[in-house]
């Protein structure tokens, strides 16, 4: 197995330190020669602390799958992705696609997700549940 940070490979004797916010990716390897990769956030502090106190808020947590989303009226979104636990973004939603300050994720399995809100400046985590 390696590993990742932003598409740069690294051991995993080699030390990051200050990494703000990074896509950290684990390739593994079998010995058939059957690959995978697991991809996960990672940043300094916790991420989904970080995007509440920026103002950033997905709610009811858990949902059936309609979910009120609240950013900052300063932010501009380009892109909302959704990421499943193994890594996976399994769609992605477009400004003009979010009706009412609500995303529709009720096409989604249940499970855990992450929503990845770009903005110009950075990107944004939230954690959410599906229970449908």
């Amino acid at each position: 197995y390696y590993y990742s940070i932003n598409g740069v490979e690294f051991t995993s004797q080699q030390v990051y330190e200050n990494v703000a916010w990074a896509f950290i990716t684990c390739h593994i390897k079998d010995s058939n020669g059957c690959r995978n990769e697991v991809k996960f956030p990672l940043g300094n502090v916790s991420i989904f602390d970080q995007a509440e106190k920026n103002g950033f808020k997905a709610y009811p947590n858990p949902s059936d799958g309609i979910i009120a989303l609240d950013i900052p009226s300063s932010i501009v979104v380009s892109e909302i992705s959704v990421m499943n636990s193994v890594g996976q973004i399994v769609l992605v939603i477009q400004p003009a696609d979010i009706s009412n300050g609500k995303l529709d994720l009720s096409s989604l399995s249940k499970g855990l997700y992450q929503l990845l809100i770009k903005t110009e400046n950075s990107i944004e985590v939230l954690p959410i549940e599906l229970s449908n």
